[in-house]
């Protein structure tokens, strides 16, 4: 590495190395993968997996978070509590991994827990309420939207 220096050939690739990622952690490599939290749930879509099993152990791969991916999280997630497949602790844990906060993380799952209440009520008794105000913010019991800057 100090002779490419010395000679400022910045430009060649770094040579492979059985040890460490070359500062590429996006490397489909053994070494970029780890132990996934306990409560994190499996994910069966294949585009939206980012897991391996080894050994009956379950592990993660690195990938790049982006603003389509975030807003696509929320909603994976969302859609996954309602049908009833994840738990609150398993939206949390896997929002998280995908880069989202605690409170966003929380905004999101309140907003899934109302639409489910709404789902599970007949819809005249829900919008006899919301008519008469005593919802106070119908909004809420639809799929929270992304943050302006996220679209």
């Amino acid at each position: 590495m100090t002779k490419r220096y010395e000679e400022r050939e910045w430009n060649l690739p770094l040579p492979e190395c059985s040890k460490c990622l070359n500062w590429d952690i996006l490397k489909d490599s053994p070494l970029a993968i780890y132990p996934a939290p306990d409560k994190y749930p499996l994910v069966e879509q294949e585009e939206r997996c980012r897991t391996y099993t080894i050994g009956g152990k379950q592990y993660l791969k690195p990938f790049r978070i982006d603003y389509p991916g975030l807003r696509e999280a929320i909603s994976f997630a969302h859609s996954k509590f309602i049908d009833g497949s994840w738990t609150k602790d398993n939206c949390k844990e896997y929002l998280r991994v995908e880069g989202i906060n605690k409170e966003l993380a929380e905004e999101v799952l309140l907003h899934a827990e109302l639409a489910l209440s709404k789902a599970l009520r007949p819809d005249d008794e829900v919008e006899g309420e919301i008519r008469e105000h005593r919802i106070p913010q119908p909004e809420q019991y639809k799929m929270m939207s992304s943050p302006p800057l996220w679209r």
